[in-house]
């Protein structure tokens, strides 16, 4: 063996192929120093780029693979080692940060803990300001009721229809406190010191205040010198209320608002349940061991935890932030440290939340055992996916070199060029030699997209020249994968777009093609990192001149992928395939109207919901070309009713293709944008203002009637709508649309009965209930109208395949 320099390390392979190959003509030596940024990239990227280096540097060695079976010697064997050493090295950040993080879990742990505890803090204080603030408003509500200011006066003042008319004051009542219940243990509104007004009736002055709710902390004259005192919100210091039934007295907050109606006090109290603001703190605490003090403006205990009520315990509290209103600090209680988090909310009460130190400690030490964990594991992982990348970076090189040899004798762009011929529905003629000649003669065939979407990190993280490599060798990989299964050949279709001719030999060739596409799938996991892949598996067919309608098939199973899978096979046989498009009168008036309107945000809603349609009902890719095709002819018609020529507007390339008749081959997405780009430049050139005003309101019109069209709907009932005369809209809608208005309903009504008749087991009359037509006779008569035949005989046909949903008759 030759000698090495040192700071080179040169490989050389030889590939046995088998099933009656020639060998390949040589082996051939790679100089690993070329490659010096591969160990960054996953097993495919770097494939591509070794690939690269392996063509360029061919010299003789020793080193022997076989695949299927690996044999390596060890002693000679250096790059193999080599390789599997640079995926070990990158095992080393993993074990550097795992210290790292042991190391400050604790001290970030505890701030994050906290910064948690204060964020809860704050939105449970804010919830609970809107409850007080509700209470408020809630009263101010009540007062300024037109009932209550025209009949509330005190009792020895009341009329005849005043004293009726208390019932519904009471009413109003009990309706202002349901709002704010639970939070509210009472409300109650007097006028005078002989009555007080309840939410469950009326209750004399001395009797409410003495036996049915007694104020610790306010007596029968408190309340009776309200009447006399010049205020209109009054706060009072939570007090103990006693009822006669209920066990024990309940904490409270008095709620007091005062207003004057024709000359006379009136007061309103709320009472809001200090429990239940200290349960709702407790029941959405994010710490089962915190506990809770609530102070108002004037630093007077409202509620809180039992412990936190102790007035040396709650002066410690306060006394531990001072006067910070958003914040926290340490504090020790009982001998063990707490954490005190405070908040002032905008209505000016302190709340405090007090977790004990223990708490963050538990907590840290599961996360620490955890990362010990992952670490050991991550190790192992690593140890293991090391070998494995280290050897899946031969198999592309070996599938390449293999398809390289199949293909010798021919030059690869006349290869390409042979089947772009095909691929574009022309017959084989000259070509059909050639096919026979590489393989592609007798069995079945189909096509297979693979569709490469390359995300922001495959051009930030890779040099652009790496990028080159990689792309020019991308088709070499695909080709390489897919050949050891079945006999393939892979052309550039567009631009990270590759379209793979398969012939299929034999029944389970089938089988052998979906292992195929596994393998690519499973390869191409490894690099979701940098692309998003999508392949889309045509249909099967007899002739290779069909060739381009599978094509077809599988830009359509294409356009169908979930941009939020990286890796996909959709197989357009599974969907069903119809051989025509939905659009009928209704979307192309809607059409018409958005260009009118200018908008090209509805011009392109409507656009994109009817390609969705024809996506979802499975209509196949040529009338799908068909559908855009008469999307566009709409355009132009509405280009040249206005003088402007479409030349205008767009290349004659582009025209060539939304026609049809272009030779280049575009998927159904770019086919899209190149049509929403032309109705771009129409909305921006063509439509005047008139035409913008009018036809906004018609596209209201048309919204209106597609909402309301299962209810009695007539052009007076739509010109109150839109605020216009009926004269004028109908004048309006006929010019616009060419039909009037009246018409376009019943059109809009006979199109959703023909769905209900091709989708549900309806009857007659339902359905014709359902589009908003009464009568039977008048639904017979419509549908005969515009279809020509009876519901029964276009249910019949439907059943009989004579007819299609939507389709017309």
């Amino acid at each position: 063996m030759q000698q090495v320099p040192r700071k080179a390390v040169r490989f050389q392979a030889v590939f046995d192929f088998r099933q009656g190959r020639r060998p390949f003509d040589g082996p051939f030596a790679l100089d690993w120093t070329c490659v010096p940024s591969l160990p960054r990239f996953p097993p495919m990227l770097a494939a591509a780029m070794l690939l690269q280096y392996v063509q360029r540097d061919k010299r003789v060695g020793s080193i022997e693979m076989n695949f299927g079976k690996w044999r390596f010697p060890a002693k000679t064997n250096k790059l193999y080692f080599r390789i599997l050493s640079y995926f070990l090295f990158l095992l080393v950040p993993t074990l550097i940060i795992g210290s790292g993080i042991y190391a400050a879990n604790v001290a970030v742990f505890k701030q994050q803990t906290v910064d948690k505890i204060g964020s809860n803090l704050i939105s449970s204080s804010k919830a609970i300001d809107n409850v007080l603030r509700t209470t408020e408003q809630t009263g101010m509500n009540f007062l300024m009721n037109d009932t209550v200011q025209r009949y509330l006066v005190p009792y020895q003042q009341q009329s005849v229809d005043e004293k009726e008319k208390i019932t519904s004051i009471v009413k109003w009542l009990a309706s202002n406190r349901n709002i704010v219940s639970p939070y509210v243990d009472d409300m109650f509104v007097y006028t005078d010191s002989d009555w007080v007004y309840k939410s469950d009736g009326m209750e004399s002055f001395h009797s409410f205040f003495t036996q049915f709710s007694r104020f610790a902390d306010y007596g029968e004259s408190y309340w009776s010198d309200l009447l006399r005192s010049d205020f209109s919100l009054r706060v009072l210091e939570p007090t103990e209320v006693r009822k006669p039934y209920r066990e024990g007295g309940e904490t409270v907050i008095p709620f007091v608002l005062a207003q004057y109606i024709a000359g006379n006090r009136v007061v309103l109290v709320a009472t809001v349940s200090a429990s239940q603001i200290n349960r709702f703190l407790q029941q959405n605490r994010v710490v089962d061991s915190s506990a809770f003090l609530v102070t108002d403006q004037n630093s007077r205990i409202v509620t809180g935890s039992p412990d936190m009520l102790q007035p040396d315990v709650a002066r410690r509290v306060t006394e531990a932030v001072g006067s910070t209103d958003n914040g926290y600090a340490e504090l020790k209680l009982d001998k063990s440290r707490s954490v005190v988090n405070v908040y002032r909310s905008e209505y000016g009460w302190k709340y405090y939340s007090v977790t004990p130190a223990a708490e963050y400690t538990n907590m840290a030490s599961g996360i620490l055992s955890l990362i010990k964990w992952m670490s050991g594991i991550l190790i192992v992982l690593g140890v293991l996916f090391s070998f494995i990348f280290s050897n899946k970076l031969y198999n592309p090189i070996r599938n390449l070199l293999d398809a390289q040899h199949r293909r010798e004798k021919f030059s690869g762009e006349f290869l390409e060029n042979a089947f772009t011929y095909v691929l574009g529905g022309n017959r084989l003629g000259k070509h059909e030699a050639l096919m026979q000649e590489i393989g592609f003669e007798g069995g079945q065939y189909v096509c297979v997209g693979i569709k490469f979407h390359f995300k922001p990190a495959f051009y930030e993280d890779i040099q652009d020249t790496d990028r080159l490599i990689v792309l020019e060798n991308m088709k070499k990989i695909i080709q390489g994968i897919l050949q050891r299964h079945v006999s393939a050949y892979v052309i550039d279709a567009q631009k990270n777009l590759y379209a793979a001719m398969v012939n299929l030999k034999e029944g389970q060739d089938r089988s052998a093609l979906d292992r195929a596409l596994s393998v690519l799938m499973e390869t191409f996991n490894y690099d979701t990192r940098y692309c998003r892949l999508v392949v889309g598996v045509g249909r099967i067919y007899e002739q290779i001149g069909d060739l381009a309608k599978s094509y077809g098939d599988c830009r359509l199973a294409l356009a169908k992928a979930d941009e939020n899978s990286d890796t996909q096979i959709i197989d357009a046989s599974l969907f069903p395939l119809e051989q025509y498009y939905h659009f009928g009168f209704v979307e192309e008036r809607k059409i018409i109207n958005a260009l009118r309107s200018g908008e090209m945000s509805v011009l392109e809603t409507e656009i994109r919901a009817i390609v969705d349609l024809n996506l979802e009902k499975g209509t196949s890719n040529w009338y799908m070309n068909l559908l855009l095709v008469e999307l566009y002819n709409i355009g132009v018609k509405f280009l040249m009713e206005k003088g402007i020529s479409p030349q205008r507007m767009l290349t004659e390339s582009d025209h060539l293709i939304l026609v049809g008749r272009a030779s280049q081959l575009l998927d159904l997405q770019e086919h899209l944008s190149l049509l929403l780009r032309f109705c771009r430049e129409i909305v921006e050139n063509a439509p005047s203002q008139e035409d913008n005003k009018a036809a906004k309101i018609v596209m209201k019109m048309i919204q209106y009637i597609d909402d309301n069209y299962r209810n009695d709907l007539y052009l007076e009932q739509v010109a109150a709508e839109m605020n216009l005369s009926a004269k004028y809209i109908s004048k309006l809608f006929k010019e616009s649309t060419g039909t009037n208005l009246t018409e376009y309903i019943q059109i809009k009504r006979i199109a959703e009965a023909k769905k209900l008749l091709g989708t549900t087991s309806l009857k007659n009359d339902e359905i014709a209930e359902q589009v908003g037509i009464v009568s039977r006779s008048t639904f017979f008569r419509l549908f005969k109208k515009y279809e020509g035949i009876t519901p029964q005989d276009y249910r019949k046909m439907l059943q009989e395949g004579e007819a299609t949903p939507e389709e017309p008759i």
